[in-house]
């Protein structure tokens, strides 16, 4: 199996910053989007320790033989997932220590949605309202349920609790698939037929359809930080 894809994160048309993250380390099989919050750029500092933190204790995992696998639905040992869980509840961990010492940080946190391809698994794992969706055969599918109570009212976030409550998935992976990882800044103004739309038409041109999908976010206003990841399964 081999993953290529790109990523653009852009600080849109009225934020005065990006609060956005993202890591992309195909030598990882990794791939993550983050949406930070927070006054005096805290919201910066989350989603960056969210990426950093997630990025290397998954690295350091890679070298741990004796995790307990979690189990997809039909029952088969999915490893990979139990790493991305470990390593998402790692960073919650680092951001609310972060938050707790430092009181222009107090209140800070962050989305996450990210990606681990694993023994021909791909393995979800999300806090908050950043989406992973699916392009398949010609359809598109949203693999993330929201994390929130209202629009920009999240019910959970990375650091906002000393404990977390991730959501995982595990999915088997077909050759021909991609995979779009966004923060809200894009699918708050692009609708999932027009992520479909954009997708299929760049083909392999992956970095191509990451720049029409934020451009078109920041045509309808560019309200919020955007960012947009697709990889595709070969």
């Amino acid at each position: 199996m081999v993953v290529v894809g790109d990523v653009l994160s852009d600080r849109g048309l009225r934020r005065e910053r990006n609060e956005d993250a993202y890591a992309y380390e195909p030598e990882l099989d990794l791939f993550l989007v983050a949406d930070g919050m927070g006054g005096h750029a805290a919201g910066e500092v989350a989603s960056r320790t969210a990426a950093e933190t997630i990025k290397a204790k998954l690295q350091e995992l890679l070298a741990d033989d004796d995790l307990t696998p979690f189990r997809d639905a039909s029952g088969k040992p999915c490893v990979g997932a139990r790493r991305l869980v470990i390593a998402v509840e790692c960073a919650n961990d680092a951001i609310f220590r972060t938050a707790a010492s430092n009181p222009s940080q107090r209140g800070m946190g962050t989305t996450v949605a990210a990606l681990h391809f694993a023994d021909g698994f791909a393995n979800l794992c999300h806090v908050g309202d950043s989406r992973i969706y699916r392009i398949r055969s010609g359809s598109i599918e949203r693999l993330t349920e929201d994390h929130a109570i209202a629009a920009n009212v999240l019910s959970r976030a990375l650091g906002a609790e000393p404990m977390v409550e991730a959501s995982w998935r595990v999915e088997p992976v077909r050759p021909g698939e991609c995979f779009l990882l966004c923060t809200d800044g894009v699918h708050g103004q692009v609708r999932d037929e027009e992520m479909l739309e954009i997708v299929a038409r760049n083909g392999d041109d992956f970095g191509a359809a990451c720049r029409e999908l934020i451009g078109l976010a920041n045509e309808r206003g560019g309200r919020d930080n955007s960012t947009a990841l697709v990889v595709g399964v070969r």
